[in-house]
């Protein structure tokens, strides 16, 4: 895998998504000469080692290019390409982590357990995508920021309890929001942290779910906890930009398998997540905004069950935005949930009854690409690397 940083309707799905074929394992830098290449070799080596990385699992290397450097990192064969079981791989020592986040009274920090940074190193070196850092990326700053920023977006994916509208209009808290908006003079980091802590007071389908907790995990991050106030700058303004932040916060290029999705519309960027192309079935980074395609027709046609988005938290989990599942799904659970809909199964406590066995066959078949006959679609929407790269502008209002 290469990190790159340069970054309708059902019958249209099945055509227009292309399976992945990168089977790259490796995260690569792009750097203006062989001196900065090998300080950041140095720099990297460094960072892994602190993060407890097995020198026997990772290898960082210089390489010349025209008038340029590159730094690639590396797996060895130890590491499995499956993400979903790094957790559980012995050899590699990962073991959670506590992150503090505002989720007290006034704000007040509070541990809550979450994936490790170690784990996500891991997932990006694994087989099944492309990354470079480039530009302003040459540096080991930037990989460890966009490690950070993802260990934020999942921290705020464990607790989440919202309540489901079931068809019905979503409900806000009025202190904070005018429906999806925040209030004339809310910050929008105010008004995020309440819809994650006071989850009570909200009932909320699963983009707007999803949106609102990756929205979080970035604004979190640069609001609070990163010293470079300029990227903070850059996030709220472009949160700001239409004056309806939880609009458009990802890439259009995310919705391209709809019926009717004009070809045009996926240069559109969005305000803080990218997609990334080509990403292997199987292949999942802690932090991925995931969507997976309910290929059924009969079920797609209920409002709500079109697909299902996603977050991946590591250690082989995705997130419950309900508290339906006991707090969040297993891979196959997961796919399990999308598939039974075709079966009325729309409540796993109500209509346990209507649930039909999948075989591990069946499974297997889920997790491929909506054109090879499963599920899962082949890319992801991922954070923007802010102040690393040239984030693309956004359209005018």
């Amino acid at each position: 895998m290469q990190f790159q940083f340069k970054c309708s309707r059902l019958a249209a799905a099945l055509v227009c998504v292309l399976a992945a074929t990168s089977a790259s394992a490796d995260v690569l830098f792009q750097c203006s000469g062989a001196t900065e290449a090998t300080r950041l070799q140095h720099e990297v080596t460094q960072y892994l080692g602190d993060l407890a990385v097995s020198p026997a699992t990772v290898v960082a290397s210089v390489e010349a290019r025209g008038q340029g450097s590159r730094v690639r990192i590396k797996t060895s064969p130890l590491v499995t390409s499956s993400t979903t079981t790094l957790r559980f791989a012995p050899v590699l020592g990962i073991e959670d982590e506590q992150l503090m986040l505002p989720k007290g009274p006034g704000g007040k920090l509070v541990p809550t357990s979450t994936v490790s940074k170690k784990e996500i190193v891991y997932a990006l070196l694994s087989p099944g995508r492309e990354t470079v850092f480039e530009e302003g990326g040459c540096s080991v700053d930037a990989l460890s920021e966009h490690v950070a920023v993802r260990q934020h977006i999942v921290a705020w994916s464990e607790e989440l309890q919202w309540q489901w509208p079931d068809g019905g209009p979503a409900e806000w808290n009025t202190k904070f929001w005018d429906k999806g908006t925040p209030l004339p003079g809310v910050p929008v980091e105010l008004a995020l942290r309440d819809a994650l802590v006071e989850q009570e007071k909200y009932a909320i389908g699963c983009y707007t779910a999803t949106k609102m907790v990756m929205a979080q995990g970035v604004v979190d991050y640069y609001s609070r906890v990163s010293a470079r106030s300029s990227a903070w700058a850059e996030v709220k303004n472009r949160l700001w930009s239409d004056g309806d932040p939880l609009v458009g916060i990802e890439g259009r290029a995310m919705w391209k398998f709809e019926d009717g999705f004009a070809s045009h519309e996926s240069e559109v960027p969005g305000k803080l997540l990218k997609i990334q192309e080509n990403v292997a079935a199987g292949n999942f980074v802690p932090g991925d905004w995931v969507y997976v395609l309910n290929t059924d027709k009969a079920s797609w046609e209920k409002t709500g069950y079109e697909g299902s988005n996603a977050i991946y938290l590591g250690r082989n989990r995705f997130n419950d935005h309900y508290a339906d599942n006991g707090g969040h799904y297993l891979y196959h659970e997961k796919l399990r949930m999308v598939y039974q809909w075709r079966n009325g199964v729309f409540s796993r406590s109500r209509h346990y009854d209507k649930m039909a066995p999948v075989s591990p066959e069946l499974l297997r078949q889920l997790e491929l690409p909506p054109a090879e006959g499963g599920f899962v679609l082949p890319y992801r929407a991922v954070p923007y690397s802010f102040g690393f790269e040239t984030v693309p502008a956004l359209p005018n209002p």
